[in-house]
């Protein structure tokens, strides 16, 4: 596998790019059972990165901006310039707390600012992920029924965060690119398309526009998702709706368009068929026969995966990770599961590398 990027190979027609996707699961908060080793994680994918070598990387799931810093170390500060995704509005758990202190009228010690953030956010996670906490335990003294449980979560998250704070940080989008970037901005999804946990961040994708290098420079448009995930009616409808949405927004510009990310759902269902009703699938058109080669980039059967463990959600499979694209052609596409730290593995997802030709327009 070549380790340098190939922006400056080109012929009278084309110029050939490499892009990297992966969703790296890295929340940034470790004092919540959920995480494994976050800033060693964080290197590691930083550094395999780097040894892959793309024109572009595209990061989905970095929920902390001192991860990316991390990371971006690791992949090359003086080869990539380094775009996160921020928002405005960004508080998170620990910010809204440490406020909530400062109008407090009675002194409150900042480990237990540290410790009440730490059970938020724990909270959040078991709701999530179903898994055991001590937030479920006091739940469960208070009624034995899950519904009620959830909505009572709902009801507490709501009122620590609002609806509208994000107890992330950013969207969790990471950018590193060997190219000039000529534009950067965040696309927010409606209110009414997040369900879960989602309701509870601004949930988007991250659009970025970028020009090659070399004398024969062509621009090409990158949104970089992380779709509405879950198997609820409400979750796959928002994820439908979230789908639309992004395709309305490729087709709305010209030129070279590849959409990477996690859509949180199987080839050939229905989110799947929206995005590609104007994109092409570079995995899928570098290997066609889906039934000898499915390209699963997740994979919860794995013992060694402590993620699948702890989401309990056992037995899924499938390919989640894609590259759609239009403009241009894969010259190849593959699937790589990233070494693991210690025999676990630094993210739960495997990432996508496309190469392609990209035509030159005089």
């Amino acid at each position: 596998m070549s380790t340098t990027c190939p922006s400056s190979v080109t012929s009278l027609a084309t110029t050939t790019v490499r892009f990297l996707s992966v969703n790296a699961n890295l929340w940034g908060n470790g004092r919540t059972r959920l995480n494994l080793q976050d800033n060693r994680r964080a290197k590691e994918i930083g550094s395999q990165v780097k040894e892959l070598g793309p024109c572009v990387a595209a990061i989905e799931e970095l929920w902390s901006r001192k991860l990316a810093g991390l990371m971006h170390r690791k992949i090359g500060e003086e080869r990539y310039k380094f775009l996160y995704a921020d928002t405005e509005t960004f508080n998170g758990v620990r910010g809204i707390l440490t406020d909530l202190k400062s109008r407090s009228p009675i002194p409150l010690p900042s480990k237990m600012i540290d410790k009440l953030a730490a059970m938020v956010l724990d909270y959040l996670l078991m709701h999530h992920y179903g898994k055991n906490s001590l937030w479920k335990g006091i739940l469960s003294l208070v009624t034995p029924s899950m519904d009620i449980q959830m909505a009572l979560a709902q009801i507490i998250t709501q009122y620590i965060l609002g609806a509208e704070t994000y107890w992330g940080a950013g969207l969790g989008y990471f950018i590193e690119s060997g190219y000039e970037v000529v534009e950067s901005r965040l696309i927010l999804h409606p209110p009414k398309t997040r369900t879960g946990l989602e309701r509870f961040t601004k949930k988007g994708s991250h659009l970025t526009i970028v020009r090659t290098t070399g004398v024969n420079k062509v621009t090409i448009t990158m949104i970089n998702t992380h779709l509405q995930e879950g198997e609820t009616r409400e979750a796959i409808w928002a994820r439908t709706a979230q789908a639309e949405e992004l395709d309305e927004l490729a087709s709305s510009f010209t030129g070279p368009v590849i959409l990477m990310g996690d859509i949180n759902e199987r080839e050939r269902l229905k989110v799947y068929t929206i995005l590609t009703r104007r994109l092409r699938d570079a995995y899928r058109e570098m290997h066609p026969n889906g039934s000898a080669d499915p390209g699963y980039t997740y994979d919860s059967r794995s013992s060694k995966d402590p993620f699948a463990r702890r989401k309990g959600v056992p037995g899924i499979v499938g390919r989640l990770d894609f590259q759609l694209f239009r403009g241009m052609e894969p010259t190849a596409c593959v699937n790589i599961k990233l070494r693991d730290i210690k025999g676990l593995p630094p993210t739960d997802h495997e990432a996508v590398l496309g190469t392609y030709e990209v035509p030159i327009l005089n």
